[in-house]
């Protein structure tokens, strides 16, 4: 009777192991990130219509913070206002629209929510001889210097498809360029779901137990 205890506990103990093999571990989270860079163009004075560079994403998530770049310089920020657009949705959030100010862009500008810097107050420090120092800045909209979250707007948003960044002179006078830009975006997929497989070896496990506790039992 002992000896069968014995079989019978050590069949259990390794028929749980065989179990606990298959059982799917949690999937490990990921954070999706793409990185791109745009082409430049010389900003066409006192031309609404402006130029635009584009960047083609392939990855395809759920787009939860978005950070812009530019290589940016300009003889008066006043003039011109830098948009984004998800071409495929028509999905368009600005970056900086008509700052009141005559001051200079000459640097790299990046934009993004959780930036404290204020590209308005910045531009109000100086005169027309005032380059606005590159840096992190948040956007804003037209008129205003109040922040315009740009995932207000594009949170939730499918990364893939065409991102394009659009730089508008509206006055002439006065002349830029864009030497590149960037694109970050980082986001969410949906947690992998275990397949059948997995339970299906359990089950297996199951039944491998069960067929060795009849044999160990015809042997006592």
């Amino acid at each position: 009777m002992n000896t069968y205890r014995i079989a019978r506990t050590a069949i259990a103990a390794i028929a749980t192991s065989a179990i606990v093999a298959f059982i799917p571990r949690p999937a490990q989270a990921t954070v999706p990130t793409f990185t791109g860079s745009g082409s430049g163009f010389a900003i066409p004075d006192g031309n609404s219509t402006g130029a635009f560079s584009d960047i083609v994403v392939a990855d395809n998530f759920l787009v939860n913070d978005i950070t812009v770049g530019l290589l940016l310089s300009h003889s008066y920020i006043g003039d011109i206002a830098a948009t984004l657009t998800h071409i495929d949705t028509n999905t368009t959030v600005d970056l900086f629209n008509h700052v009141s100010d005559s001051s200079n862009l000459n640097g790299s500008y990046n934009f993004n929510d959780a930036f404290t810097g204020d590209l308005w107050t910045v531009a109000s420090s100086g005169d027309s001889s005032f380059t606005i120092p590159g840096g992190d800045y948040f956007p804003t909209g037209a008129g205003s210097s109040a922040k315009v979250p740009m995932l207000t707007t594009i949170s939730g948003l499918l990364s893939s498809g065409t991102w394009r960044l659009k730089i508008s002179d509206y006055s002439p006078g006065d002349a830029g360029t864009l030497g590149s830009w960037s694109l970050n975006l980082q986001g969410s997929s949906p947690a992998s779901v275990p397949g059948p497989l997995p339970l299906l070896g359990a089950g297996a496990a199951f039944g491998w137990s069960r067929r060795l506790r009849k044999r160990s039992r015809a042997a006592l």
